[in-house]
This record gives C-alpha cells, structure tokens and sequence, in this order.
C-alpha cells in the first residue's frame, strides 16, 4: 500500500508541472515572429554593409589603378620632354647649314642621327606641330606675332618658329606661329588714313605789324 500511494503522489506531480509549463500556442507563434524579424533585419543590415564595403574597395582599386597610369604617364612626358631639349637643337642646327656643307658626308650622317632619333620619339606617340596654312588653334598653338601674308588666309599659321609636340592628343608643347593677316589687311595697312592734321586747312602765320595797321 505505500509503494502504490508513492507512485500516485508523484504521477500527481508530474501531471501538475506539465500543466505549468504549458503555454499558449498564440504566445509562442508571436516570439517565433518577434526573432525571426530581428534576424531579417539584422540579415539585412549586414547585407547592406558588405555592398559598402565592396563598393569602397572597388572605388579604391579603380582610383589607384588610375594614379598608377597617371603617374607612369607623367614620368613618361617628364622623360619626353627633356629629349625634346635636344630635339631643338639638332633643329636650330640645321637650319644654320652653309650652303657649301650641305652636301658634305659627315652633314648627312648627323641627318640620319636626326632621323632616328625622331623615329625613336614617333614611337612613343609624339607627333610633331610645324603645320602652315591652318587655323590657328589655342590648344596647340603659341601665337608670337601677326604678319602681313597675301598667300596666306587671314588667322592662318603663316609660318612656324619652334615647333611643338603632343602625345595622344595631349600637347606638350605648343608651337610657337606666327598668323597671317590676309591680304585683304595688308592692302588695308598699306593706306592710311589721313589724319586729322592733315585734314585741316593750312593757315598762314599772322603778320603782327599788318594786324596792328589795320587796327589802327
């Protein structure tokens, strides 16, 4: 008999704790909801700030890939131009030439060292400036003066005094023109227009003593 009261006491028991712990079915969807919308939007939060960063790390590789060409560009003109130094003087050389030496074996050699040299330059992408008969153009041009040209159009390059350079459509330098006024301002220029002294009437000089005669 009291092995039998033992086990109704605790079948008592249990069936008692069971009935505490029991909770609402409504309870439990609502904080099955309550998590599932903070992970979602924890989920989202953390999307969000891995598309921030890749968007930084890809503007941060595209800026340095750009200063890297940028920098190996520089380098490159800083290197061009000082060769362009030398370029001008084999210019102003031969521009000089007596007549008597043009021909001469060793003028020649020099030639094909000029040439060379200017095929070595053409190969790094700079082309030369020392066209005439064309509009003059600020973004390559350097006007010195205006000439007076009658087979040259007015504002055309009438002739080159240093030539410039430029590599991909970047001037290096420009070349220093002289541009043409035209014929038609030439014509102009050669007439002057009369001048307002020349305008007047010439009037003798007074004579006093017939002046104060008269008065008299």
């Amino acid at each position: 008999m009291k092995i039998t009261t033992k086990i109704i006491n605790l079948k008592n028991v249990n069936d008692k704790n069971l009935e505490e712990e029991k909770v609402p079915t409504e309870e439990i969807s609502e904080n099955q909801d309550d998590t599932c919308l903070e992970f979602k939007n924890e989920a989202e939060k953390n999307l969000a700030g891995w598309k921030r960063a890749m968007a930084d790390y890809e503007n941060l590789h595209k800026r340095i890939s750009e200063e890297k060409i940028s920098a190996r560009q520089e380098g490159i003109e800083t290197s061009l131009n000082s060769l362009l130094v030398v370029l001008d003087y084999f210019n102003a050389a031969f521009s000089s030439i007596p007549p008597e030496i043009a021909t001469n074996p060793w003028v020649k050699g020099v030639e094909n060292i000029q040439k060379a040299f200017l095929d070595a330059l053409s190969n790094q992408g700079i082309q030369i400036i020392n066209e005439v008969d064309i509009p003059f153009d600020p973004a390559i041009h350097e006007a010195i003066e205006h000439v007076n040209d009658e087979n040259i159009q007015a504002g055309n390059i009438s002739s080159v005094i240093i030539s410039g350079y430029r590599r991909e459509n970047k001037t290096m330098r420009p070349a220093k023109v002289r541009i043409s006024n035209g014929k038609e301002n030439q014509e102009k220029d050669s007439i002057s227009p009369p001048t307002q002294e020349s305008s007047e009437e010439t009037k003798p000089p007074e004579n006093k003593e017939n002046k104060e005669e008269i008065n008299n």
